[in-house]
């Protein structure tokens, strides 16, 4: 990803959110996105307003809501070292907690409320 360190630029979009959905080295990408300064609690197409009216009827949510439906338990662990909020809602109105409950990750449930 060279294109990433080479200048100086704003990733404060939702790449951190796609980021998430990689099979293998997230957490490694994670960490070079949080470092450039990538915004670990807002929400998907939430600095593009027409993004956002076109999909928030899909639940658009942070990239921890994104981990927790896709079952990424290491990914939820290393996105609540660095700071996740676990009370801040989707689009739809979803906690995490709410998110992992439907997509049947009761270790995810266990693991959010604790927290």
């Amino acid at each position: 990803m060279p294109y990433l360190t080479a200048e100086p630029m704003s990733i404060k979009g939702q790449l951190i959110h796609h980021a998430v959905e990689r099979d293998d080295g997230v957490i490694e990408v994670l960490r070079l996105l949080l470092g450039k300064s990538a915004l670990l609690n807002a929400s998907l197409h939430e600095q593009h307003r027409a993004s956002w009216n076109s999909q928030c009827f899909m639940g658009l949510g942070t990239p921890l809501h994104g981990a927790v439906v896709l079952g990424k338990r290491d990914v939820v662990v290393f996105l609540l070292e660095e700071g996740a909020d676990t009370y801040v809602r989707d689009s739809k109105g979803r906690s995490p907690v709410d998110c992992a409950r439907p997509y049947g990750h009761p270790e995810l449930v266990e693991l959010l409320l604790v927290r």
